[in-house]
């Protein structure tokens, strides 16, 4: 839903979704601290006492402020404008040239966890080729590699490494010569 914050310049309205932080003040029991999916920070009084609260498994219930202490979301979705930016450059990962395809994969990944949602909601919309590097993508980013994807040699800096079991190498050589080589 939408929460409605009075700051010191104004009444603003803010997305639930895009919200990656929420704390409440300890000294005033309407009094938070936001912080957005772009890390912009804003601060004020709730016009409301208490929150509308969707849990994963369906369930909506009313939380009052004063219960808040702290509230994170890890995978915050962005604005609306970003989120159709966004998709633009989903659509160019199916470009005939593979440069322009690398270059939106690199950009994509740079962003950051913001473009996640997005590309999970565009996916199944993608060739294949398009649903592979969304797929790196989301790889990359949940591992916490910011580099360009699959470039440089294997244990570059930047290159994304593929994923080896940890297993006990005398039931198949192979692993053995892959965990060395990796």
């Amino acid at each position: 839903g939408q929460l409605k914050i009075d700051t010191a310049f104004g009444t603003l309205t803010l997305n639930a979704g895009e919200i990656k932080q929420l704390t409440r003040s300890k000294t005033s029991l309407r009094d938070v601290q936001a912080v957005m999916w772009d890390d912009t920070q804003l601060s004020g009084q709730l016009q409301d006492s208490s929150l509308d609260v969707r849990l994963k498994c369906g369930a909506s219930m009313k939380v009052p402020v004063v219960l808040l202490e702290d509230y994170s979301q890890s995978r915050p979705e962005p604005s609306k404008a970003v989120a159709e930016r966004i998709g633009k450059m989903i659509a160019e990962l199916n470009s005939d040239d593979w440069a322009t395809r690398d270059r939106v994969q690199e950009a994509l990944t740079q962003m950051g966890p913001v473009v996640i949602s997005v590309l999970q909601g565009l996916r199944n919309q993608q060739s294949p080729e398009g649903q592979q590097r969304i797929d790196q993508i989301i790889l990359s980013i949940e591992r916490g590699q910011k580099g360009t994807p699959g470039a440089g040699a294997p244990g570059a800096a930047g290159a994304v490494q593929p994923e080896v079991p940890n297993m006990d190498p005398r039931f198949d050589p192979m692993i053995d010569v892959l965990q060395n080589r990796w």
